[in-house]
């Protein structure tokens, strides 16, 4: 995949440079993206403190981009964020 020179080696199910993202789903306790250009994404530092935390309404569940951003969202969005979440809807 262009744009990230770990994503041969990447098991994060969520990538910011997936094309297909919209389509996928992450579950609590799956690897999160450690690429530095991406992880100060809104969404990806909603899926380190859902991971860290172990938060019950989170776990045994598929969770999705949009609903991960959406969660994210008292934090402050970076562009990044916006693009990602204007490409869902």
């Amino acid at each position: 995949m262009d744009g990230c020179r770990h994503f041969e080696r990447c098991s994060a199910p969520l990538c910011p440079v997936d094309e297909l993202i919209r389509h996928r789903v992450w579950y609590a306790g799956e690897a999160v993206c450690k690429n530095p250009f991406y992880t100060r994404l809104g969404w990806i530092g909603k899926q380190r403190t859902i991971g860290r935390k172990q938060l019950k309404y989170w776990l045994n569940r598929p969770i999705g981009l949009t609903e991960l951003a959406e969660a994210s969202q008292p934090r402050q969005m970076t562009f990044l964020d916006l693009e990602i979440k204007n490409q869902s809807n």
